[in-house]
């Protein structure tokens, strides 16, 4: 999803559900809905490791994203899968409290 802004809430609730938005300047988004209007079969590359929007003519839109947003998409998981990679670590930080503090 492309555009030159997003609502907090949404743009958070889009990463949630694993949806990138892409947030572009205005002459950028300006271009690109000219060149879908003038390109038959227009085709838009979005490239997540570069973050940077592709268009047929070869011409390239930066983009910022979040690194933990980022990161996620690209090892296809969400905050509860990226959370679960240090289970070990979890695990382990929950005995050591315990044993320091046996009344909690």
């Amino acid at each position: 999803m492309i555009a030159a802004s997003f609502a907090d809430i949404f743009f958070n609730n889009c990463c949630r559900n694993g949806i990138l938005p892409v947030v572009l300047e205005e002459a950028q988004i300006r271009t690109l809905r000219q060149a879908v209007e003038d390109t038959v079969g227009f085709r838009l590359g979005v490239d997540l490791t570069r973050c940077e929007v592709n268009a047929p003519s070869g011409e390239r839109f930066q983009f910022n994203v979040p690194e933990a947003l980022r990161t996620n998409l690209l090892q296809g998981v969400d905050e509860v899968g990226a959370t679960l990679a240090f289970v070990d670590e979890i695990r382990a930080f929950e005995q050591a409290r315990l044993a320091d503090r046996p009344w909690l």
